[in-house]
C-alpha cells in the first residue's frame, strides 16, 4: 500500500489537501523555506518487509534527515543516508521495523533538526506465520542495547525446510527477515550480510540480494559446501568446508568401502575460484576410517547419497590468529585438528586420546565451531553426544599447553542437551554468544559463567534434515540507537 501525504505553506487560497496523519501546524514549513510537496511512502519490498523507503518531495532544493519512532519499541531508526543531498527529491530508507508495528516519521532541515517539514505514520503487517521468533526472552533490561542478534533458524511448520536469516532485538522482536538459500552470514562492513554457501550473495538490509560469484570448486567433490563459509574481509578471501567421496570403512569398522564420505577446506579468491585445498583423504594415517561412531554412522547412513559413510562430517573451519593455520572440527570423529595452511601437515589434534591428555579425565564428542581465539585458548561446542553420565551440552574455553601437551578446561556453560548443531564467540565485551541447535537457545554469558541475556525458540520437534533447528547466532550492532 502506498501512503500518499501532501502539504503545502497554508496561504488563503490554496486548496491542497493536508497531511493525511496529523494536522499539526510543525509538519509546515511555517519559515517558508523548504516547503514540502509531498510524502510517499512506498510499499515494503517483498523480500523484507521490516524495512521501508519514503520519498519526499520539496518545492526549492535543500537537505533532509528524518527518523522513525514506534511506541512498542526503543530507541529510534535513523533514516539513510542521514542527510539527503541538496536537491528537491529526498529518497530515505528505514531499517530495523518490526512486524505488526505502527511508525511514526519526522522529517527536518539537515541543519536545523528542531524545524520539523513533515511528519506522519505508517503500518507494517505480519510475518509468515513459519518465522522463527522466540517464545521467551530473559535479561532483556540488562542486555547490551547497542548489539543485536543475527539467527538462521529453521521451523517444521510449512514450507518444510525453509531457511530463514534473521535479527531480532534484545526483546526478542524480530527487525530483520529473509529466506535466503541454506549458507553461513557474515556481516559486512557496509551493513547487511555476505552470505555464503553454492554461491556468495551480499544481502542487503532491505532483503535484496545479489549473487557476486557462483562456488567454483575444482574436481573432486560431492558437496561444494558442507555447513561453513568463512569471510575475511582484509583482503577478500573465502573458505569453505566441502566433502568428497573416497575410500573408507562401513559402520562395522571394518568392512572397505568406497563409497566414505570425507571433508576438505578450500579456500577462495575473491571472485570464488579455487586457489588451495586441503582434504582429510590425504591424512588417513592420521584421521584413520575407523575412528568415527559407529552408531552416528548408523543413524547417518546414506543421508548424503546412497551407500555413503559419513566418515568425518566436519562443521567449521577457522584462520588462527597471527599463525599460518587453520582449525577445522570433525564432528563424526569427535575431534579438532590444527593444520598449516603452507605444507597441509596436521600439527596436532584435540580429542579423545589424541595429542592432548584431558585433565579432569574430560573428552569431547560431537563438537561443533572450535576456533583459537586472540588469547590461545580454543572455544568450542561440546554436544557431549552418547555421553550417557553426562546428559547436557555445554561450551567450553580450553588452555591448550603444546609442552606437556596437556588440555584445560577454563570456562564452561551447560544447558539442555543437544545431538547435533551448535555455535560459539567470543564478543567483544568478554561475554560469549551461544547457539544451541536442536534445544532451541541463545545464551550470552559472562567470564563469571553466568547466563546474562537467554531467548527461546519453540521451533517443533527435532528431526531428520530439513527439520527443525537453530544453525547459527552472531552479533550485530543495533540498527536502531538508543534515545
Amino acid at each position: 500500500m502506498i501512503v500518499l501525504v501532501q502539504f503545502s505553506c497554508g496561504s488563503d487560497d490554496d486548496d491542497s489537501p493536508a497531511s493525511e496523519t496529523d494536522d499539526d501546524d510543525d509538519t509546515l514549513d511555517e519559515l517558508g523555506e523548504c516547503a514540502v510537496v509531498n510524502v510517499e511512502v512506498l510499499p515494503p519490498p517483498q523480500e523484507n518487509i521490516l524495512s521501508r523507503e519514503i520519498v519526499v518531495q520539496t518545492e526549492i532544493p535543500c537537505s533532509l534527515s528524518g527518523r522513525v519512532t514506534s511506541e512498542n519499541l526503543r530507541g529510534y531508526g535513523s533514516s539513510i543516508p542521514e542527510f539527503s543531498a541538496e536537491g528537491t527529491e529526498h529518497r530515505f530508507r528505514f531499517y530495523g521495523l518490526a512486524e505488526t508495528s505502527i511508525f511514526h516519521y519526522v522529517f527536518h532541515l539537515a541543519s536545523l533538526p528542531e524545524h520539523i517539514v513533515a511528519q506522519g505514520d505508517f503500518e507494517t503487517s505480519s510475518l509468515p506465520s513459519w518465522a522463527p521468533r522466540p517464545i521467551l526472552v530473559e535479561g532483556a533490561d540488562l542486555a547490551d542495547r547497542k548489539t543485536w542478534i543475527v539467527v538462521t533458524a529453521s521451523a517444521d511448520s510449512p514450507p518444510m525446510g525453509t531457511f530463514a536469516l534473521e535479527i531480532i532485538d534484545r526483546d526478542g522482536r524480530l527487525r530483520f527477515y529473509a529466506e535466503p538459500k541454506y549458507g553461513t552470514p557474515k556481516a559486512s562492513p557496509e551493513g547487511g550480510f555476505f552470505h555464503g554457501g553454492d554461491e556468495m550473495t551480499r544481502i542487503g538490509l532491505d532483503g535484496s540480494m545479489d549473487r557476486l560469484f557462483v562456488t567454483d570448486l575444482n574436481e573432486p567433490y560431492l558437496q561444494k559446501f558442507h555447513h561453513y563459509f568463512y569471510v575475511n574481509f582484509e583482503p577478500l578471501r573465502y573458505m569453505l568446508v566441502f566433502n568428497m567421496i573416497g575410500s573408507g570403512v562401513m559402520c562395522d569398522l571394518t568392512t572397505p568401502t568406497d563409497m566414505a564420505v570425507g571433508d576438505g577446506v578450500a579456500e577462495l579468491d575473491e571472485d570464488g575460484h579455487e586457489i588451495w585445498r586441503w582434504s582429510a583423504f590425504d591424512h588417513q594415517d592420521e584421521i584413520p576410517p575407523d575412528a568415527m561412531d559407529p552408531v552416528s554412522c548408523l543413524l547417518l547412513y546414506g543421508d548424503l547419497g546412497e551407500g555413503t559413510i559419513d566418515w568425518t562430517h566436519a562443521n567449521s573451519a577457522f584462520p588462527v590468529p597471527d599463525e599460518d593455520a587453520f582449525l577445522i572440527s570433525m564432528r563424526n570423529v569427535s575431534r579438532v585438528v590444527k593444520v598449516n595452511h603452507n605444507t597441509g601437515d596436521i600439527l596436532w589434534q584435540l580429542g579423545n586420546d589424541l595429542d592432548f591428555t584431558w585433565e579432569d579425565d574430560e573428552s569431547i564428542g560431537y563438537q561443533h565451531d572450535a576456533q583459537i581465539m586472540e588469547n590461545g585458548n580454543l572455544i568450542l561446542f561440546d554436544n557431549h553426544f552418547r555421553r550417557l553420565d553426562a546428559p547436557w551440552s555445554r561450551v567450553i574455553e580450553v588452555e591448550l599447553d603444546t609442552q606437556s601437551w596437556t588440555a584445560k578446561i577454563v570456562w564452561e556453560l551447560r544447558f539442555k542437551y543437544n545431538m547435533t548443531n551448535g555455535t560459539v564467540e567470543k564478543l567483544s565485551n568478554g561475554n560469549t554468544l551461544i547457539s544451541t541447535g536442536g534445544s532451541f537457545l541463545v545464551i550470552e554469558a559472562d567470564p563469571e559463567e553466568n547466563e546474562v541475556w537467554r531467548a527461546t525458540y519453540d521451533l517443533g520437534n527435532f528431526g531428520d534434515w530439513p527439520g527443525p533447528v537453530i544453525h547459527r547466532a552472531t552479533i550485530y550492532p543495533s540498527i536502531w540507537l538508543d534515545e
